[in-house]
């Protein structure tokens, strides 16, 4: 079941460009029945909903309600967005 998606970090010359877009997202997903998580919360970055209650601590997340809204508005602009599986 995916929860939501997280965009991944736009990478220029080997270093990571923290402040542009990349387009690329993967799916955030349950974390699997004995895995062993960190009990921070990843929360989506427009509503500052909370996306998962474990296994979380990430940048550029968003709940599936935001990224929908990203994704509309992206596509506007002429960018499409690239689902990457994990």
């Amino acid at each position: 079941m995916i929860l939501g998606y997280q965009e991944e970090l736009l990478e220029v010359n080997g270093e990571y460009d923290y402040h542009s877009r990349s387009y690329h997202f993967t799916p955030i997903k349950e974390t699997p029945r004995g895995a062993i998580a960190t009990a921070a919360m990843m929360l989506c970055k427009e509503c500052r909903t909370v996306i998962k209650s474990m296994g979380g601590g990430g940048t550029r997340c968003y709940c599936l309600k935001c990224y929908d809204a990203l994704k509309l508005f992206d596509f506007a602009e002429g960018h499409t967005h690239t689902i990457l599986e994990n």
